[in-house]
């Protein structure tokens, strides 16, 4: 175990949560959907909406062109 090692915050999973829609853009994978699970997908709805979250929260753009530039570099690593 690294020195360094330390366990994720709040903060990361309140942004993982509300980067929801980027990932589904990016992957093109659906991961909160309000059909299956409406309780869930209005929680983090009402999350993403609140000032904190918006203030620190990357532009949507951003954040898809981010997440394929991670999902890319990573295919490739893997083909290698």
């Amino acid at each position: 175990m690294g020195k360094h090692k330390r366990k994720p915050s709040r903060h990361c999973a309140v942004f993982m949560i509300c980067a929801h829609k980027a990932q589904e853009e990016a992957l093109g994978v659906k991961f909160i959907d309000p059909e299956i699970y409406p309780p869930v997908y209005s929680w983090v709805t009402a999350l993403t909406e609140l000032a904190v979250v918006k203030e620190f929260r990357p532009p949507h753009e951003k954040l898809v062109e981010i997440l394929q530039f991670v999902r890319q570099s990573a295919l490739q690593s893997s083909a290698a």
